[in-house]
């Protein structure tokens, strides 16, 4: 004779009385169900302990894009004094060179139109060495992400276009 059990399964009646024999599947998915919440409970300690880790990498992410950040920030100080450096020493060049070009013209030709195309030359020379001395000054005081900012709110079309052809040059650059 045999009957349901509690399970699910079935038992003989030679050990229905002892509950000892069962058979079907729904003693053993009980114990592995038993089995896998005590394995979940010991994932949960495991996992526990892999959030600490995931958080220990995220904090080490962080700290190391951070220092990286400052080194780039100094980099470009220093790129910023530099290139300052440059302009006023191209500018002084160019100051130079106009007024040699200018004198030398002048006394070659002797006349007036030498003169004043001397002079003409001298006076360009004089204002674009002036525009790269502000341009020099205004790298050294301004405020470049401020300044960026603002063109880009003001000017967001002509932002895009001047993004898009400096990385346009960038890419190119670095391609060959």
């Amino acid at each position: 004779m045999e009957r349901s059990d509690q399970y699910g399964g079935s038992t003989s009646g030679a050990s229905a009385g002892s509950g000892a024999s069962t058979s079907g599947s729904g003693y053993s998915e009980s114990q592995s169900g038993g089995m896998s919440s005590q394995q979940g409970g010991a994932g949960g300690q495991s996992s526990g302990s892999l959030a600490d880790q995931a958080q220990r990498k995220v904090q080490q992410g962080k700290e190391a894009v951070s220092q990286r950040a400052g080194q780039v920030r100094e980099k470009a100080s220093e790129l910023k004094a530099t290139l300052a450096d440059k302009l006023e020493a191209g500018a002084d060049k160019l100051r130079q060179r106009g007024q040699e070009t200018g004198g030398q013209l002048a006394t070659a030709e002797g006349g007036s139109a030498a003169t004043a195309a001397g002079d003409r030359l001298g006076q360009y020379s004089d204002s674009l060495a002036s525009g790269m001395e502000r341009t020099a000054g205004w790298l050294r005081d301004g405020d470049l992400g401020e300044t960026i900012t603002t063109q880009v709110r003001e000017h967001p079309a002509r932002s895009l276009l001047i993004a898009l052809g400096v990385g346009y040059l960038v890419g190119r650059a670095l391609k060959d």
